[in-house]
């Protein structure tokens, strides 16, 4: 299969899995017509499909509420007790709260977006 034409439909692919409307109709028998003949881009497609479900999965997993309160419980126990441990792994925990905020913002872009 041509690569360059591969390319072309796996930049087009979030636009016609997402139904959104911003395919032609020619743009979508071209996706569809590349879909048939070529493996690689189904799997592509496959792949897109999956971490759209995954994505709607964690989203929607753990209220945001739920999470600040998980931390600030931590955080509370950290300011509580002045062990030198007991406020490094606060500091870790605010690192992967950190991440995890991240994390569930690019999962929610990707989910827009896919």
């Amino acid at each position: 299969m041509d690569k360059s034409e591969c390319g072309i439909i796996i930049d087009m692919l979030p636009n016609y899995l997402n139904h959104n409307g911003n395919l032609s109709g020619d743009e979508t028998s071209r996706v569809l017509t590349h879909l048939a003949v070529c493996e690689g881009c189904r799997n592509e497609a496959a792949f897109l499909l999956t971490l759209k479900k995954i994505s709607a999965a964690l989203a929607a997993d753990v209220p945001e509420n739920i999470i600040n309160s998980v931390f600030n419980k931590i955080d509370e126990a950290a300011n509580e007790c002045e062990h030198e441990d007991v406020l490094t792994v606060s500091v870790a925990f605010g690192l992967i709260r950190d991440a995890l905020y991240t994390a569930r913002k690019v999962v929610n872009f990707a989910y827009q977006n896919i």
